[in-house]
């Protein structure tokens, strides 16, 4: 869809009266250490929250160890010992709510065994939180890791060997989970906006031109699906639907991306939308 309707030049754009979205973190810790190459071995594992102390039983294996760890805690600190024997490629710890759509992993020798990082997974999603560190990870030795997690993780600061390493916090700013763009064809004289809702709502969009002109008709290419249809790197599990609408408002389905061509007997080439 985005191919199949270029621009050659870009229009400016204003967008208002988006909806802002605000991700509520979960309550939930749970952990797992896993490793694509060697023999783990998780021991001294606990979790300090509420005053309280829950340990797990230490574990050796290959690939994932999850422990069982299962607590409810805003502010909490894990602490942890992680030997990968044999691993040419580090190891990964991962704590909060590894049921839910947003995590944390703290990675241990990526990228070729050169950096340490901090990152989130969202809706299935890996995301680098911190800047990587360089850092070689060495097979063999026994890390001694701590971490200490403040408001469901708005805050979170990692120690090796009780050494800070990462102190990070997140502002909690709402996202604007809504992009409007337009261009301008200037071979086949024609304005195209192109509108992505990422929210659960459907929402009811509405084109004004910046001369006043009136539009008289939207010819909408729009294309949704459940937010958890398909997989990253696959092609949508929908087809784009082609709908001509009179006036300038249509309404936008949520999770949804859309193409419009804007027909307006004043418009003029390049005209901001």
């Amino acid at each position: 869809m985005h191919a199949a309707t270029p621009g050659t030049r870009a229009l400016p754009v204003s967008v208002e009266g988006v909806p802002r979205w605000e991700r509520e973190l979960s309550d939930r810790v749970g952990l797992a250490v896993r490793a694509a190459t060697g023999v783990l071995t998780v021991e001294e594992v606990s979790v300090h929250h509420d005053g309280k102390r829950t340990t797990a039983p230490g574990m050796r294996g290959s690939s994932e160890l999850q422990l069982p760890i299962e607590v409810r805690a805003s502010d909490y600190t894990v602490e942890l010992s992680v030997t990968l024997q044999a691993g040419s490629d580090g190891f990964i710890v991962a704590f909060g709510d590894r049921a839910g759509d947003y995590f944390f992993e703290w990675s241990f020798g990526i990228w070729q065994n050169r950096f340490l990082v901090l990152g989130t997974v969202a809706d299935g999603l890996y995301d680098e939180w911190t800047e990587p560190l360089p850092y070689t990870f060495d097979p063999g030795r026994t890390y001694r890791l701590e971490i200490r997690v403040a408001d469901r993780g708005r805050n979170i600061v990692c120690f090796i060997d009780g050494r800070i390493v990462h102190d990070v916090e997140d502002a909690a700013r709402p996202e604007q989970r809504l992009s409007a763009t337009a261009v301008v064809d200037g071979r086949h004289g024609a304005t195209i906006v192109k509108l992505v809702n990422a929210t659960a709502d459907a929402l009811e969009a509405e084109v004004v031109l910046s001369s006043g002109h009136a539009v008289r008709e939207l010819e909408v290419v729009a294309l949704d699906a459940p937010a958890d249809a398909g997989s990253p790197g696959v092609g949508a599990p929908s087809e784009p639907i082609l709908t001509r609408v009179s006036g300038n408002r249509w309404r936008v389905p949520p999770f949804s991306f859309a193409t419009v061509r804007v027909n307006s007997g004043g418009l003029r080439e390049g005209e901001p939308c």
